[in-house]
């Protein structure tokens, strides 16, 4: 069995799985947009689409699972909890999946939504919503049947499953597309040892309320939409994730509503405030734009340059991100270096996006951190 991307260098990662002595497919997490492409390129590569799968009731964008199989005639499954009416088969955990001769094992990971699963074999982990790559984290799980004490145990299961296997997440907001297994284990936020009540305390306060499209975009996955109208889908973002970091310190940590900080743009110059934007680079220059005015510091950077930041103590710092995650974390480590008139914008960019304030794009207005006084 091999794996192709399907992507296209979207955010929304979808794949192949390819068996060719047999001449099948089985396509995972396909995009509607993308649908009737896939199609084609299965069949200019002569193979037949047996089976299309979803790893959960999509929130970010309408499902193609529908279509291919009304198009195709092959199967489409999902997990037994999905309540979505045009699935033609229903996995249970410890399912398997052929792909020709290979068979994947179907895992329930409830958590990101009560349908999530996960499909492994042939060194391949197919993780959909329920773990992304690095600093990303997973998939939010305050959507509708989301849980974040589900989503702990679900991780528990990992613990059996080998170092060496190749990571191919349903999304990825910072170009990456595949990692190992191994690799998360150092480096993804949520594989971080913590108890199932520290897990459910971190992510119940990162907890944001689903926008209205997101909840649109659930329904019409659950009736089998086959196409988009009616529907406001935002470009850009990464609406799927939060609490790509948990802060280092525990405790409240001071926020502030995306308003508040919009309220601050329009003081006069010397108004004694600032905003650090602690995405990675490629975000801050990215589609969603950034608060005018932002400087850029990489949350991974923070703890080898945070005295770069020593001219914005006498300062009110406002720090933002992406959801509110990773500023969190920021602000923790920051409170902990003794900056006391410190925010953490809620919501992040994505909230600051959705309330239509002020963006700007490319590379940051300002070309150094101010020194020590300097407004």
């Amino acid at each position: 069995m091999r794996v192709q991307a399907l992507h296209a260098g979207s955010a929304c990662k979808s794949w192949a799985l390819i068996c060719d002595d047999a001449r099948e497919a089985v396509v995972v997490d396909v995009v509607l947009n993308r649908a009737p492409a896939v199609a084609a390129a299965m069949a200019q590569l002569g193979l037949r689409v047996t089976r299309a799968i979803d790893t959960h009731t999509h929130a970010d964008h309408v499902s193609g699972g529908t279509w291919l199989r009304k198009n195709l005639g092959c199967g489409y499954s999902m997990h037994q909890a999905t309540g979505v009416v045009t699935v033609s088969d229903r996995l249970k955990d410890g399912d398997g999946v052929l792909v020709g001769r290979s068979r994947l094992s179907v895992m329930h990971l409830p958590g990101h939504t009560k349908d999530s699963l996960g499909l492994w074999g042939g060194g391949v982990f197919l993780t959909g919503d329920f773990l992304f790559l690095g600093e990303g984290g997973a998939g939010r799980t305050d959507l509708l049947g989301g849980d974040p004490g589900e989503h702990w145990d679900s991780l528990q299961r990992l613990k059996d499953l080998q170092d060496d296997l190749v990571v191919l997440p349903g999304h990825d907001y910072r170009g990456a597309e595949r990692g190992r297994l191994g690799d998360e284990r150092r480096t993804n936020p949520r594989l971080t040892p913590r108890s199932r009540t520290e897990y459910v305390a971190w992510l119940s306060s990162l907890k944001l309320e689903p926008a209205d499209w997101m909840l649109d975009v659930l329904k019409a996955n659950a009736r089998g939409a086959t196409d988009e109208t009616g529907l406001a889908i935002p470009m850009g973002g990464a609406c799927c994730e939060v609490g790509g970091g948990a802060p280092s310190g525990g405790g409240s940590i001071p926020s502030v509503k995306p308003a508040t900080l919009a309220a601050r743009l329009s003081a006069p110059p010397g108004s004694g405030f600032h905003v650090l934007d602690v995405r990675e680079p490629m975000e801050f220059v990215g589609p969603l734009g950034h608060v005018p005015g932002a400087t850029n510091l990489s949350v991974q950077e923070l703890p080898q340059r945070w005295q770069e930041l020593g001219g914005l103590r006498s300062l009110d710092l406002y720090v933002i991100c992406l959801s509110g995650a990773r500023s969190a974390r920021a602000v923790a480590m920051l409170l902990e270096k003794g900056f006391s008139k410190i925010w953490n914008v809620e919501g992040g960019t994505r909230a600051w996006a959705m309330a239509n304030l002020p963006r700007e794009y490319g590379e940051a207005t300002t070309s150094s951190l101010p020194k020590d006084g300097q407004p």
